[in-house]
């Protein structure tokens, strides 16, 4: 995988290339206005944008046009989405038969097109905003050596055992440090990505891949217990989580 710059890294996929220069404009003016740095990649199609992602470039959004010929936005993001899950995708479109199959996979807005600045701008406020947070939200912990940051955004899910919490994270390392199950709801509960499913775990939606009657698989390979009368309330947080697209 390639290091990261500290520049957003925006893919604009669309076989007309009058639209991806508009979304290039558009970009260009929200660059200057809030004087955020990015660099961007233009391809006229999904393969070409799939070899880019599949060769280990790293986007922090993908501006995707549904209809296309070959291999539609839809496809496209669902290819990308066995590659990356946190991948911000906006689909543009000029029409509005495929929000839902958007939603369905994991798009992170839809916008009808011709694009306004306005609506556009919104859009990007959010995602930018959303991945500072993302960048910026950590935890202290104290595992009787040393003193160590956990960032949210890398915790998988916590399990506590009396009055140890390990912290497994999304390089498959796990931390041990004291703590009981109050503080711990108390720290990190009030993330909008966590939620607990069982009396001993927290789990991070964004590394949940699948949610069934008695655990929640992790894109680590490791599942998580999912206790009966919880089902319900974990299935909602799932799904609320897919559809704003909210990471961290």
């Amino acid at each position: 995988m390639e290091k990261r710059g500290k520049e957003l890294r925006i893919a604009i996929c669309d076989d007309d290339i009058r639209e991806r220069d508009e979304v290039v404009s558009v970009l260009q003016a929200y660059s200057l206005q809030k004087e955020i740095s990015f660099i961007y990649h233009l391809f006229e199609n999904g393969f070409s944008l799939l070899e880019s992602v599949e060769a280990g470039t790293v986007y922090d959004i993908i501006v995707l046009d549904i209809l296309m010929p070959g291999m539609t936005g839809i496809e496209t993001a669902r290819q990308i989405r066995k590659a990356n899950e946190a991948v911000k995708i906006i689909f543009l479109t000029s029409s509005a038969d495929f929000a839902v199959d958007s939603y369905a996979v994991g798009a992170y807005y839809y916008l009808l097109k011709p694009v306004e600045k306005k609506n556009f701008f919104y859009v990007l406020e959010k995602a930018f905003r959303s991945k500072k947070q993302k960048d910026e939200a950590s935890i202290i912990v104290n595992d009787g050596r040393t003193i160590k940051r956990i960032v949210l955004a890398e915790l998988v899910y916590c399990e506590i055992m009396r009055r140890t919490i390990c912290y497994h994270l999304e390089d498959k390392t796990v931390i041990q440090a004291s703590g009981t199950l109050t503080e711990l709801e108390r720290t990190i509960l009030h993330y909008i990505n966590f939620a607990k499913p069982h009396r001993s775990y927290l789990v991070n939606l964004r590394h949940v891949t699948e949610v069934t009657p008695h655990e929640l698989k992790t894109d680590i390979g490791e599942a998580v217990p999912l206790s009966r009368r919880r089902y319900d309330e974990i299935c909602h947080a799932f799904l609320t989580h897919a559809f704003e697209g909210e990471t961290g």
